[in-house]
């Protein structure tokens, strides 16, 4: 997308799996280095791709110990980006995962 480089759609996964996943080991999603900052793309801020997207799991089931701390079987998880986790109900914030879990 020329005018849109850091657009990424929503990421939805069916029916996952969680087999003794950690709650810290679910994700981690980095903030993008300030060096991303391109003028002719980004006007004067980092070009924030990884902070541009949302994780929906739908259908969700969980096995094995340990297991994640809340075991919906729908939820999104949405990056640390401000102004962006209040389109979303019920969201807690993971310092562990740098996002929030709506």
């Amino acid at each position: 997308m020329p005018t849109a480089s850091d657009y990424i759609p929503i990421q939805t996964f069916y029916g996952t799996i969680f087999d003794s996943v950690h709650e810290e080991a679910f994700t981690y999603i980095k903030d993008p280095p300030s060096k991303w900052n391109n003028l002719e793309d980004c006007i004067s801020f980092p070009c924030t791709a990884p902070n541009n997207f949302i994780m929906d799991f739908q259908l969700t089931k969980y096995e094995g110990y340990p297991q994640l701390f809340n075991r919906s079987r729908d939820f999104q998880v949405v990056p640390d980006n401000e102004g962006a986790v209040e389109a979303f109900d019920k969201c807690k914030k993971k310092e562990d995962w740098n996002a929030w879990h709506c």
